[in-house]
């Protein structure tokens, strides 16, 4: 009795430590790099940005942090200046200048609001100018959880000589780079012998877009199941490799749980090998590969430990 007592708390403490690096991991602001902006024309720097929390109050801020000419000097006297919208709704706390802003409130709400945010570069600014814009993101879900993000908005000869299109403009594209996802898993997992096992991934990419991600998952001595959310085209459900394709947020929420995303839910794996006699171990090994709509990949991998318990 005392054996299983002592087994049973030890997957306890690893499920809570395992959960609690998930939680610090995703509350993060993330997105792109690098966007295109002219002298004293509106860029919509919000939509530069991607917030990942699951805190029910979360707190943005966005900064002006630095500017420089087509020298490479700084010129504070060619900062440029944050535009912000009006908002009706009394659950936001807001608090801006032309140079910073802070936004408080329900997630969703304050997600919905900085999508709105713009700048606009100074009226003087010369070619080759850069100016950076600081994004930085509290939650509240288990203390404080920190995320922050860097977005250079340019004015480039050569981009200005040929500006990337419409919709790249609008989601902060740049045509002259291709940054490759990012991917953030777990640590060692420690499974019990015929239980299902649930895991959380993330996929992050710069520079995708709107355009399309594939995630492919596969495993040596097992299954694995996702719950496939709205948008998302999943294949090999259930076998030993599946795949996940969509834009990125949806891709996202599939490997969360699918529509209905929480941290219970996620990628379920059952282990499908040899028959384990009680205190028996054996590995597996999961490969998680993210590619993007130009082919750049990221490859981690993760070491999933079985054991049957001793009776």
């Amino acid at each position: 009795m005392r054996s299983w007592f002592k087994v049973g708390m030890v997957f306890i403490i690893l499920g809570l430590v395992q959960l609690a690096c998930f939680e610090s991991s995703y509350n993060r602001l993330s997105g792109i790099h690098e966007i295109y902006g002219e002298p004293d024309q509106p860029v919509p720097i919000g939509q530069s940005y991607l917030v990942y929390s699951y805190a029910d109050q979360i707190y943005v801020s966005f900064s002006l942090v630095g500017n420089t000419g087509y020298n490479g000097t700084h010129d504070d006297s060619l900062m440029g200046r944050l535009v912000f919208p009006p908002t009706n709704n009394e659950e936001l706390q807001l608090n801006y200048s032309s140079r910073s802003t802070s936004v408080m409130g329900p997630s969703e709400a304050v997600k919905a609001y900085i999508q709105q945010i713009q700048y606009v570069m100074h009226p003087d600014a010369p070619l080759g100018f850069r100016e950076r814009v600081r994004g930085f993101i509290t939650g509240s879900m288990s203390g404080s959880l920190i995320g922050e993000h860097i977005v250079s908005v340019y004015y480039n000869p050569e981009v200005a000589a040929s500006p990337p299109d419409a919709d790249a403009l609008v989601r902060g594209g740049s045509p002259s780079s291709n940054f490759p996802p990012v991917n953030t898993v777990p640590g060692v997992q420690g499974i019990t012998y015929q239980h299902p096992h649930v895991m959380n991934f993330l996929v992050d990419d710069s520079d995708i877009g709107v355009n399309i991600m594939r995630v492919t998952i596969q495993v040596g001595q097992g299954t694995l199941t996702v719950e496939p959310a709205t948008g998302a085209t999943v294949g090999g459900n259930g076998t030993n490799t599946i795949t996940i394709t969509g834009r990125l947020e949806v891709v996202n929420n599939t490997l969360l749980g699918g529509d209905g995303v929480g941290l219970n839910q996620g990628v379920s794996y059952r282990y499908t090998g040899a028959p384990l006699s009680a205190g028996q171990m054996v590995v597996d090994t999961l490969t998680f590969t993210s590619r993007d709509n130009r082919d750049a990949t990221a490859t981690n991998t993760v070491r999933l430990e079985i054991t049957n318990p001793v009776a």
